[in-house]
């Protein structure tokens, strides 16, 4: 199954939305996105894995190297809706405590300005 991405944007944000797989085969097409985004000065991302039926190491890596993308230009990466199967992955990794994760797009959108705030 291919992966279909749309991504729209959310004041500074940009959400992306993803449906399929993410394995090898899908992969390359994640990691340009995310590079073109933050190309473009958009470095706020949130991946709404609420269509990813399935993961595999190198979509594991893929996020990984999201992230650090992100965050090398000032910016995050924070995953919505990981279904059961990719939670799973994501546990048995241990990179459920590398990746902010939410319920919502909304709460992973108001958190980015939550830690911007002045405490």
């Amino acid at each position: 199954m291919e992966l279909k991405i749309n991504s729209h944007e959310v004041g500074d944000v940009v959400v992306v939305e993803l449906n399929g797989e993410l394995d090898s085969f899908s992969c390359p097409e994640l990691r340009s996105t995310i590079v073109n985004l933050v190309d473009q000065g958009k470095c706020k991302i949130v991946l709404n894995l609420a269509g990813v039926e399935y993961i595999d190491s190198a979509g594991l890596g893929t996020l990984v190297g999201g992230l650090k993308r992100t965050t090398e230009h000032g910016g995050q990466l924070k995953l919505v809706n990981a279904r059961s199967q990719v939670e799973k992955v994501l546990n048995i990794t241990g990179l459920v405590r590398v990746f902010q994760h939410y319920d919502s797009v909304e709460d992973a959108i108001k958190s980015f300005s939550e830690s911007q705030s002045p405490a």
